[in-house]
């Protein structure tokens, strides 16, 4: 879900408290509210009101567009053109052919949105602005990113341009996805036999960028899960990778052969036995496999080593004595056994060594301890084995959490791993270390990186997360706005889950959670597209659901009373709960109510 989709406005209400603050050489639009003696007047900019002196002539209840000049006293306003007729589009065609731009329909129609909502603006941005507005296939969109712009006064450069657009064209979770298709394409491509002497370092990149995306994307699945599906995946490609590195490792007894293996799995998949409560085809135990893989991950860089000089070294003795039909000789099979104790025992958990000396007492199994390694030297299949290891025992850890404590960590999770907080840090730690392990670390590093990969995707996920951070954060000394945008099918959501907060400060400077408003853009898998506008009032909660699924509001009236308690326990009171469809939130959008009005006079102008 785009949620640029839901409003063609912000949602929340671009903060401007007290006087519009102006600066030299802006133009905004104005009227004349009131005339009064000594040539003074009332004039109406962006909402507020000013008491002006006059030192031109003016006519009551009329519009002009004015630019502010400065002196040394104060700021002046200075007529342009003529006062304004009531054919809008007209008047934006002279005042930019005043300004020396050309009145084209994009031109106007960006314009327009900047004198609809009172935005002052000088020449140079808008210039600036409609220069990156050309060849634009969207310009509705287009415009209102640089409107958006223009009001937060953001740099006018084509890379925030290109950061803002890109996030509200897409989703993190989109370009996730997209991203993860196009990270396994490479490593498939940089790993592949002709390719070998390519930059290693990009390769491991290109895994750890995979591995993230996996943890922010992917719904909690258990090992067993994971375990099952890798190993059928392999059997219909006819792979005995995995029956060699299970074998290997003992979990496997040496009476059962490859075609037993894949006949068993057959029988267990096509009757439909992968219930939980079902025994794993072959004595298989999934817990005591994933106990040994999480320990071996512990020490993985060490693992791999052992095993690539150990298969370096026995590799052609074994092949020798294979190629001439001659069994391994006593003291080859007592050395290899030795060395097999000596340099890959300490990688397996002390109470899986047993399994493993009964497997040392025939040459038959001792063989297939060697194919076993064999097997796992293919970093593909150590990879992800790996990984599933990992990632199960967080995701163990995480499935054990409140509904409320997942929440808090997913969002904590995610806002680290994407590196949002990524220029943070590089300011406030004194060693950034971990910055490189991050998902924004990551493609600054691979931008650049292979003359061979295509660099769009990189750019088009990093644009997206810039583009979520510029927008972050809007504070003033009054009052606070927040937007976050994060994936969040590992909550249970089809797309991203966005909510934005606004809330007043206290005189201490802190949030008042008295006075605050968030609002949660959702993508259910049942309800589907739903927005939710949570308003506090002197601690009463206004609570309003757009969704347009019929019978909403009975099936909500089970829940109400749990909501009310929790509400209560924190202090808070439930004052209401409203249903709307969602094109009554398009009507009534909160953004279209544009600003903070201030009907307070004081601040001198001359006109």
């Amino acid at each position: 879900m785009h949620f640029s989709k839901v409003s063609n406005m912000p949602s929340l209400n671009p903060i401007r408290n007290g006087p519009v603050p102006l600066r030299s050489g802006q133009i905004i639009q104005g009227k004349v509210l009131k005339l009064y003696p000594e040539n003074k007047a009332e004039i109406s900019l962006g909402g507020n009101r000013f008491v002006a002196k006059l030192e031109v002539g003016l006519e009551l209840g009329a519009r002009y567009h004015f630019q502010v000049t400065a002196n040394a006293s104060m700021l002046q306003l200075r007529v342009l053109g003529d006062q304004l007729k009531r054919e809008e589009t007209t008047n934006l065609a002279k005042l930019l052919k005043s300004l020396g731009i050309k009145s084209s329909k994009q031109n106007l129609q960006l314009l327009q949105l900047l004198t609809n909502y009172a935005i002052p603006f000088d020449k140079a941005e808008l210039q600036s602005a409609i220069q990156l507005l050309k060849g634009e296939k969207n310009s509705g969109l287009v415009s209102m990113v640089l409107f958006e712009m223009i009001l937060k006064k953001l740099p006018i450069t084509e890379s925030t341009f290109q950061s803002l657009l890109a996030s509200k064209s897409t989703s993190i979770s989109e370009e996730l996805t997209a991203l993860k298709e196009h990270s396994s394409s490479n490593l498939n491509f940089l790993t592949s036999e002709n390719r070998r002497n390519l930059d290693r370092h990009f390769v491991n990149t290109e895994r750890q960028l995979l591995e993230m995306i996996d943890k922010l994307t992917e719904k909690p699945v258990s090992f067993r899960d994971g375990l099952l599906q890798y190993i059928n995946t392999q059997n219909k490609s006819n792979n005995d990778a995995m029956y060699r590195i299970l074998k290997g490792l003992g979990f496997i007894s040496h009476k059962v052969d490859f075609t037993t293996w894949v006949k068993e799995w057959s029988h267990f998949t096509g009757k439909n036995l992968t219930n939980p409560t079902n025994q794993l085809p072959i004595q298989l135990n999934d817990r005591d496999i994933l106990r040994v893989f999480y320990h071996i991950d512990s020490r993985r860089n060490e693992f791999t080593k052992a095993v690539q000089l150990f298969l370096d070294k026995w590799t052609p003795r074994i092949m020798l004595q294979q190629a001439t039909g001659n069994a391994l000789s006593g003291e080859l099979l007592n050395s290899l056994q030795s060395e097999l104790k000596q340099h890959i025992f300490p990688f397996i958990p002390q109470n899986h060594h047993q399994t493993l000396n009964s497997l040392l007492q025939s040459q038959q199994n001792i063989l297939a301890v060697y194919r076993g390694l064999q097997a796992l030297n293919n970093g593909e299949h150590l990879d992800h084995i790996l990984r599933l290891a990992r990632t199960t025992m967080e995701q163990e850890n995480f499935l054990e959490l409140s509904t409320k404590e997942k929440f808090i960590e997913h969002i904590r999770q995610s806002y680290t791993m994407l590196g949002l907080d990524y220029e943070h840090r590089l300011v406030t730690e004194k060693v950034p270390s971990n910055l490189q392990q991050t998902i924004k670390g990551l493609l600054l590093q691979l931008i650049g990186g292979q003359e061979y990969i295509s660099q769009d995707q990189y750019s088009r996920l990093l644009n997206v997360i810039q583009g979520v951070q510029i927008q972050s954060v809007n504070d003033t000394a009054t009052f606070v706005q927040a937007a976050l945008q994060l994936p969040a099918e590992r909550l249970g959501l089809v797309n991203d889950l966005a909510l934005e907060f606004e809330g007043k400060k206290n005189e201490d400077g802190e949030i008042d959670p008295d006075y605050c408003r968030i609002i949660f853009y959702l993508e259910l898998e049942k309800l589907k597209e739903t927005v939710i506008d949570v308003n506090i009032q002197q601690r009463a909660v206004a609570i309003t659901v757009f969704n347009n699924t019929k019978g909403l509001p009975v099936i909500s009236k089970q829940f109400k009373e749990k909501l009310e308690t929790g509400l209560d326990a924190l202090n808070y009171r439930l004052s209401s709960i409203q249903f709307r469809k969602l094109k009554e939130k398009e009507k009534h959008s909160i953004g279209q109510e544009a600003y903070r009005r201030d009907d307070s006079q004081g601040v001198d102008f001359r006109i």
